[in-house]
């Protein structure tokens, strides 16, 4: 029986690619205002990315919540519409019906190739559904991307950790890299940690088995025995020059030390070299004590970073505040000494008046034209004032440049094409419509790996057997156009 092929119009469009090697971000602010999340996984956001060359990318969904007391809200930054299970996603629940909203960090790295991919915010409640299962969710989703033949480069690693803490600084998990200039390395350790309550637990992301005090670390403890689930975010920046280096996770629980010191800590502890001649970063470390933040925003510290061309600058504001039970505090990374609302800001307040901490992260994605842009932290208490308006807020300020993807470029054709069906155990249908011509099919696994690569003339068809390969997903070429296909 022959196969019956759709009728397709084949399809030419000229664009522009980049032929130079850079890395590139692209960013998207996400406001869902009551969104059920109850069920299945709902995308909050998706950022569709056209990808100049083959590399890895950084995906970033980090933001502030409030929900129902005793709903878990499921997070993730995901490469499908829905995520996995443990450091794929972070799960939290909200201190109290007060205190009813979280700042949460999630990252997850991914090996791309050439072509069109899309990334998402995914949100869920499916599991501790004493609420409503409605939130709101006010963040960000950003995606930047490091192609393999470019001296920027990221490592990423999975942090899955169950153990005691106590007494002396845990290594939770680390990663290599080896960078071929010198540079700007921004190294980040995020996700959540589940531990007893009565017990502080300290984690860092750092270059030794180590961490420093304030800006050094982020801290977490659980107001109850239901909320356990607690978010982290933490950020270091280091001056590196050719050559090899080891970053570290740890943890420990030295001090507040009235449960197990046993915890689950899942995350995602990333390094991303940025080199002096092209991106570039800049950073400082926040040690504010006691600062007084009551009407007026504050801006706790400031970077300056210059541009040398027009581009993008991605700005993130992440760490600890530590405040008095009754007042919300208002905390952003900001091109201005101020902040705007909903997703231009985190908020936290402090769930008793003995677990007084939260983590928090805030970034936001600003066009730059070539010269010196200066951003700012912000914080402020003007609604929810219970307190004295006073906190102590430890954390990083980072702003890293991307350069706009204006050259070096050249005119492609693009061939838009069928396949089905996708999934598949066995083969795929591959067509186009049109006059015959030359055919060119390649077939490349997650690494970017070539592993089939048809040529044919006078063609518009072809059947693609995968019966042979592990399951998993695969990308597909024709004629220079990229889709993914999903191998069962």
């Amino acid at each position: 029986m022959k196969t019956k092929f759709l009728p397709l119009v084949l399809i030419f469009s000229f664009f522009t690619v980049i032929l130079q090697a850079q890395s590139l971000v692209w960013h998207k602010s996400i406001q869902s205002t009551g969104v059920n999340l109850r069920g299945a996984a709902v995308v909050l956001s998706q950022q569709i990315v056209d990808f100049p060359s083959a590399g890895k990318v950084v995906v970033h969904f980090d933001g502030v919540f409030t929900a129902d007391d005793g709903d878990r809200i499921v997070l993730a930054a995901s490469n499908q519409p829905n995520w996995g299970t443990n450091n794929d996603n972070i799960g939290l629940l909200v201190p109290d019906a007060a205190a009813n909203r979280r700042s949460f960090s999630h990252t997850r790295s991914y090996d791309v190739v050439a072509g069109a991919d899309t990334f998402y915010a995914v949100g869920q409640n499916y599991v501790d559904e004493a609420g409503s299962g409605i939130a709101n969710i006010y963040a960000s989703l950003s995606v930047e991307f490091f192609p393999t033949s470019g001296t920027a480069a990221t490592v990423n690693q999975d942090i899955y950790y169950n153990g005691n803490l106590r007494g002396s600084t845990v290594n939770l998990g680390s990663l290599n890299i080896n960078p071929t200039v010198a540079g700007k390395m921004v190294v980040r350790f995020d996700g959540y940690v589940h531990s007893d309550v009565g017990d502080l637990i300290v984690v860092a992301a750092n270059n030794a088995v180590s961490w420093g005090s304030n800006d050094g670390n982020v801290s977490v403890e659980a107001a109850n025995a239901t909320s356990r689930f607690l978010p982290f975010s933490h950020t270091r920046v280091y001056d590196v020059t050719a050559g090899a280096y080891t970053y570290y996770a740890v943890g420990e629980n030295y001090v507040n030390t009235s449960g197990s010191g046993n915890a689950y800590i899942y995350g995602n502890l990333s390094a991303e070299f940025l080199p002096t001649t092209g991106p570039t970063a800049t950073f400082t470390g926040l040690s504010k004590t006691g600062v007084a933040i009551r009407t007026n925003a504050v801006a706790l510290d400031s970077v300056t970073l210059t541009a040398p061309t027009d581009g993008k600058v991605l700005v993130t504001f992440d760490g600890n505040c530590n405040s008095d039970l009754g007042d919300r505090i208002v905390l952003a990374a900001s091109d201005t000494r101020d902040w705007g609302t909903n997703a231009d800001n985190v908020n936290v307040e402090a769930p008793s008046a003995v677990v007084d901490v939260n983590s928090f992260s805030h970034t936001r994605s600003y066009d730059v034209t070539a010269g010196t842009h200066t951003y700012y932290a912000v914080a402020q208490n003007y609604v929810e004032t219970g307190g004295s308006g006073s906190a102590s807020i430890y954390g990083s300020l980072t702003a890293k440049f991307y350069a706009n993807a204006s050259t070096g470029v050249k005119e492609i054709t693009t061939t838009e094409f069928n396949m089905f069906p996708n999934p598949t155990s066995g083969k795929i249908n591959i067509s186009l419509a049109g006059p015959a011509g030359s055919l060119e099919i390649k077939l490349a696994d997650m690494n970017g790996r070539i592993i089939k690569n048809e040529k044919m003339d006078n063609a518009n068809s072809y059947q693609l057997n995968v019966a042979d390969l592990a399951a998993g997903m695969y990308f597909v070429t024709v004629n220079g156009t990229v889709k993914r296909i999903v191998k069962e």
